[in-house]
């Protein structure tokens, strides 16, 4: 009888670490075949949820004109915010990278919050017929753009973090599911509480 050779214990070792890579490799690829119908339908609402965004934020730009002479035609001294308003817009109807759009939102959105302070602190401004329409329409489409890109990041953030759930993430790139970008609001900075203590007309502190 011909003796049965052996194996160096090196190569056993070395083919049992090699099936369990393959048996991991073959359960991940089976579990993320299960999660790719969901990163599909988030993907897909998200991107839903941004052409919505889109359309509200087009709306407004379209209502904007008016707002803009209603505010010069009250008040002259307004002229250089109804400008940066109007440059705004334009910016905003101009561009299509999503960076740029956000910036441009936002530009739009502090120039509003702008006209907002004026309105609340005179009464006569705030009654003027031709502001007071403009300025509920605008008011009614700031709002709907604020809750449409709040809806379109929380879908960002569900995908972004099936993304990452381990081992699936393996192939997640592998077959086209990349990290969304998403675009949280920038709150103003809240005004600072004055100080009682300090004695008036002192300077402030360094």
């Amino acid at each position: 009888m011909v003796a049965r050779l052996s194996r160096p214990p090196g190569l056993r070792i070395v083919e049992l670490v090699l099936n369990f890579l393959l048996a991991f490799l073959v359960i991940t690829f089976i579990s993320f075949l299960s999660l790719r119908p969901q990163l599909q339908e988030v993907r897909s609402q998200a991107a839903s949820e941004w052409q919505d965004f889109l359309t509200v934020v087009k709306e407004r730009n379209e209502t904007l004109p008016g707002l803009i002479e209603a505010v010069r035609g009250f008040e002259p001294g307004h002229a250089r915010l109804a400008q940066r308003l109007l440059e705004a817009r334009g910016i905003s109807m101009r561009v299509f990278e999503p960076d740029k759009v956000i910036a441009a939102v936002d530009a739009t959105d502090r120039c509003l919050a702008e006209v907002d302070k004026l309105q609340e602190t005179n009464a006569q401004f705030r009654d003027y017929p031709p502001f007071a329409k403009q300025w509920s329409r605008a008011q009614g489409l700031t709002l709907r753009i604020k809750v449409k890109r709040e809806l379109y990041n929380k879908s960002v953030e569900v995908y972004n973090r099936l993304l990452r759930a381990f081992p699936q993430s393996l192939f997640t790139t592998l077959f086209g599911f990349v990290p969304l970008q998403s675009y949280p609001a920038i709150e103003p900075p809240a005004p600072q509480p004055k100080d009682s203590r300090k004695a008036p007309g002192s300077p402030p502190k360094a």
